[in-house]
């Protein structure tokens, strides 16, 4: 069983490495299953003016940059090419 333990919701950047993707309002649901281990579920959209897509190839690593400075490293689970919104789910956790 999953406990809900934060909801995370703003406005951020996301980068590529050190490429600056653009933009993006985020929303994060943080779980908690029973033996401690942390999953997050949740949407980032991009929000830039001009090309709202992301560039998705397998495997691409993102960081999302939160409006409290943290960050948080997420792979996109689902997007269509031509989608400005990304899935997000994982085991990841944030950092500074």
């Amino acid at each position: 069983m999953l406990n809900l333990l934060a909801i995370e919701s703003g406005i951020g950047d996301v980068y590529n490495q050190k490429k600056f993707i653009g933009k993006v309002h985020y929303h994060l649901d943080i779980f908690q299953d029973q033996s401690g281990l942390k999953s997050i579920l949740g949407e980032i959209t991009i929000i830039n003016d001009g090309d709202n897509f992301w560039p998705i190839q397998p495997g691409t690593l993102f960081t999302l940059h939160l409006q409290d400075h943290r960050k948080m490293d997420f792979y996109c689970s689902h997007s269509d090419v031509n989608s400005s919104t990304c899935k997000v789910e994982g085991k990841s956790d944030f950092y500074v």
